[in-house]
């Protein structure tokens, strides 16, 4: 491993100064900014909701609701506050011994979509800014009402909205009973979002007790000044390689935007993945001999078939058929009732997914269940949607001697509750992101892996602040790779250049004029990185991108593999 060292001649470093300004104050979400809102939450600040009396909670804002008041560049956060919701009279005093507050720039895609462990909600400058005590504040009960939980930051946060949303995560842990309950918004659409968890430590959202919840988000008034000197900044863009997914979804918001009513999906079962295709087979109406399934609301019963049919990794002998629209190989993925993507590549047990949404064959339509020359069908005929009188109707067709399997929809309602769609092999799996398989299916098809690969990537373990040591992180090595490298350039490829057909899915996203080498890494992989205390270099915009050889693995002809790129501007704040 070596040290490169830059030449201030080369590099023509930009230097920025901003004065020194008196605290100033944001509301968000600015829909709240003085006025009262249209709800309450006792979350994070009532711990003992739950027999833990813990509550870690993650909550997203817009970059909008900085930008359309005014916030148009990076800040200092130095202060958080939560107004008590309106007309709540609390004489304070109440004392929660050990609470954390970690800020971030929020990874993209969180603000609607959540993910369910919260670290992959934040990005790459997540920080933790206070970590301590906290007592609440007196209330007088006016409308907005006074602020009732304030902490001032141990640790200041850059913010800056022009590089994404707000990602703020509260862990209360161990506080006591009685927490007061502070205002929130609960209509913004797609301009909030929350998930919490009531386990100890928790570092992901549980089934049982976490949520996901967009359109909605708790004031906070955030105190901030604006950097005294060059703001540092850090963000990553474009993707490693080399990818692959053993499952596939599509989730929809709501039953309304549901699109895939009239067409089918076709699994081919090549052994160890599926080969997605449009669906290849029609729809069949269930026969005279089709047996009743007795399924009652959020229930689930098992069909046995006449021999063992293969799928991806296994082999079945029966069926569990779940009344919300999904199929498992056995029993152990429960009926939820509210479809959710984390939760579906989660299921212990292999599962497909026609329409995972709230049903209830009880109050209306049928569940059939018949073999015809080889194929096992399930069939779902005009199924009711929960408390409603709309109504659904698709069917599986399981085909024992390939494996292969085929989704077909006929009508469905648009009401109701969303939708999930899709296979998953027995979890946990990696996300792959929802796919719009209308989209994907009608430009060619989906190849599966026989497990998840995910792909090279770096990450810089903190802002490059001048005088810092910063720890680049590559991570997903491949094992037995003889060496990689950290490159660093001065010129930026976003969208990056096509490595093909040399490496194939791989991309360039620095010009990388400077190589830091490793060899015989671990993965994975760190390398510190001194920032030179040098005023030059105030302002210099540096890219970065690790790569590495590993020809065992066989991911490339050329036998290497690139990561994502990350981008610094090196700052003194």
């Amino acid at each position: 491993m070596f040290q490169s060292k830059f030449v201030p001649a080369a590099l023509g470093a930009l230097l920025l100064c901003s004065a020194v300004s008196a605290q100033l104050n944001i509301t968000i979400p600015q829909q709240a900014a003085g006025v009262e809102g249209n709800g309450s939450t006792s979350y994070p600040w009532n711990p003992c909701l739950n027999a833990s009396c813990s509550i870690r909670s993650q909550y997203f804002y817009t970059r909008n609701a900085f930008l359309n008041q005014s916030v148009t560049g990076p800040i200092l956060i130095n202060q958080v506050r939560w107004r008590g919701n309106g007309g709540l009279v609390q004489a304070g005093g109440l004392v929660f011994p050990n609470v954390t507050v970690q800020l971030s720039t929020a990874a993209a895609g969180s603000i609607l979509a959540p993910n369910a462990v919260f670290a992959n909600n934040h990005g790459p400058d997540v920080a933790t800014v206070f970590t301590g005590q906290v007592t609440t504040l007196a209330t007088t009960g006016s409308s907005p009402n006074g602020f009732i939980v304030d902490i001032t930051l141990t640790t200041p946060f850059l913010y800056d909205p022009n590089g994404g949303d707000l990602c703020v995560d509260i862990s209360n842990q161990g506080g006591p009973a009685g927490g007061p309950a502070v205002d929130q918004i609960t209509t913004l659409g797609a301009d909030g979002a929350r998930v919490w968890d009531f386990t100890p430590g928790a570092t992901q959202q549980a089934p049982a007790s976490g949520n996901n919840q967009p359109g909605l988000a708790i004031v906070m008034e955030l105190g901030y000044a604006p950097p005294s000197g060059t703001p540092a900044l850090l963000s990553n863009y474009g993707t490693g390689c080399v990818r692959a997914n053993a499952s596939v979804y599509e989730s929809f918001g709501t039953a309304a935007s549901f699109d895939l009513a009239n067409t089918g999906v076709s699994m081919i079962n090549g052994g160890n993945s599926y080969t997605v295709l449009n669906g290849i087979n029609a729809f069949v109406p269930p026969g005279g001999g089709a047996t009743v399934l007795t399924l009652g609301d959020d229930t689930e019963t098992n069909v046995a078939l006449s021999g063992t049919m293969p799928y991806p990794g296994g082999g079945t002998n029966s069926l569990t058929v779940c009344s919300n629209g999904f199929v498992s190989v056995a029993t152990g993925n429960g009926t939820a009732f509210t479809p959710d993507s984390n939760a579906f590549l989660a299921f212990p047990q292999t599962a497909w997914a026609a329409y995972w949404h709230d049903m209830n064959p009880a109050a209306g339509g049928t569940v059939t269940f018949e073999e015809v020359g080889g194929i096992a069908y399930v069939t779902f005929n005009s199924v009711v949607d929960f408390g409603l009188t709309s109504t659904n109707t698709f069917q599986f067709q399981f085909v024992l001697a390939s494996g292969d399997v085929h989704i077909v929809w006929q009508t469905t309602s648009g009401a109701g509750n969303g939708v999930v769609v899709g296979y998953s092999p027995g979890g946990p799996n990696a996300d792959p992101g929802s796919t719009d398989l209308s989209v994907a299916l009608g430009a060619g098809q989906i190849q599966l892996a026989a497990a998840d690969l995910l792909p090279l990537t770096l990450t810089s373990g903190s802002r490059p602040i001048l005088g810092t040591t910063v720890n680049l992180t590559t991570g997903n090595i491949p094992a037995g790779a003889p060496f990689g490298a950290v490159l660093l350039g001065f010129v930026q490829f976003n969208p990056g250049v096509s490595l093909a057909p040399a490496m194939a899915g791989c991309f360039q996203y620095t010009n990388g004029s400077e190589t830091l080498s490793f060899f015989g890494p671990a993965n994975p992989h760190v390398l510190p990185f001194l920032i030179p205390n040098n005023n030059a270099f105030l302002g210099l915009n540096v890219f970065l991108q690790s790569a590495v050889y590993a020809p065992a693995a066989n991911l490339t002809v050329l036998g290497a593999i690139s990561s994502n790129g990350v981008a610094w501007t090196i700052g003194n704040v």
